[in-house]
């Protein structure tokens, strides 16, 4: 018992550390955002809603009237309506006055929302206690801050990072709720769920809207999440499904917008078939992931053992095919 109790106490204490550790490796990053300054399209992104915010200091009138500007980018540039909505209304309101927002909304989130996303994942599904949940998520986001492959771009360029890595949060916050929709109690009380209701059909918008980037992945993990949802008769199906739809009806008015073959005409660009670019996008991954699986990760990964066991062995897990969930996972 004594020895139970000395255990979890050091367990409590990594805790702490890991914690420290990462808001020690934040604090720099975003006084180093601080002394930032708009650059390349900055100048076009945020003209727009910086005319409108300087005429009416209002946010509400600033997010209107970006409306019209995305549907028109829509048109004649790029199909993903949410993310220039939204990256061009922020950046008119911060991009001259405050630009540092740009690390805040990126990277904040970012650490944020991933380390939310872990520990759901570890609480929920895999039935971690709270302090080793903590200790896996918080080194793997300190992790993932440090080896961000171009830290610039995904943290300190404001229409850069609006663009993606806000789109990428928005991602992380959409799965996030999914998980915690299948793992919510039916009998409890309806109207403790609306949150999670509205959540879902808003960030669904959100990313079917944003970034091709995180589109067709996020298209993927909503189609498995929904047949999770049937096979395991979760009583949310139907309503996982209708976001799925919704999902796939703002897919479509996105990839089909008549800007994206205008912009790739004038880049003269070159289209290819669904199958060579699946092929050529799994080469790249192969690439990338042999490329990034690097020291600090393996050795991170063998430190992780003893808690990873710690969490499985309670659970009655049982994994009849996993070749074919790892080659899925992959894809």
């Amino acid at each position: 018992m004594k020895m139970t109790t000395k255990k979890e106490m050091h367990i409590k204490i990594i805790f702490a550390g890991v914690l420290l550790t990462l808001v020690i490796l934040l604090i720099p990053l975003f006084v180093i955002g601080h002394y930032n300054f708009p650059s390349i399209d900055d100048v076009g992104y945020g003209k727009t809603a910086e005319i409108v915010w300087d005429e009416t200091h209002s946010v509400i009138m600033t997010c209107l009237r970006q409306i019209p500007y995305a549907w028109d980018y829509w048109h004649i540039w790029q199909g993903n309506l949410a993310a220039e909505w939204f990256t061009t209304t922020v950046m008119g309101i911060f991009g001259r006055s405050a630009y540092y927002m740009g690390t805040y909304l990126s990277l904040g989130g970012f650490v944020l929302f991933e380390l939310l996303l872990f520990m759901t994942i570890l609480k929920k599904v895999m039935g971690a206690d709270f302090f080793r949940a903590g200790i896996i998520s918080g080194c793997v986001v300190s992790m993932q801050v440090l080896l961000t492959p171009v830290p610039v771009e995904a943290f300190y360029w404001f229409c850069g990072s609006a663009l993606y890595t806000v789109t990428y949060n928005e991602t992380v916050i959409l799965m996030t709720l999914l998980i915690l929709l299948y793992h919510s109690h039916s009998s409890s009380r309806h109207w403790k769920r609306i949150p999670l209701y509205i959540g879902i059909i808003l960030f669904t918008v959100l990313v079917s809207g944003g970034t091709y980037v995180t589109l067709i992945l996020m298209l993927l993990l909503y189609l498995f999440t929904a047949i999770w949802y049937w096979y395991r008769r979760n009583p949310y199906k139907w309503f996982v499904t209708a976001g799925m739809v919704l999902y796939l009806a703002g897919f479509f008015l996105n990839v089909l917008a008549p800007g994206n073959q205008m912009r790739l005409s004038s880049a003269g660009v070159e289209g290819t078939s669904p199958i060579r670019a699946i092929l050529l996008a799994l080469k790249e991954a192969l690439f990338y992931v042999t490329e990034n699986s690097i020291l600090p990760c393996m050795i991170l990964a063998l430190l992780f053992l003893p808690l990873f066991f710690h969490i499985v062995k309670k659970r009655n897990y049982k994994y009849p095919v996993p070749v074919l969930i790892t080659i899925l996972s992959f894809g």
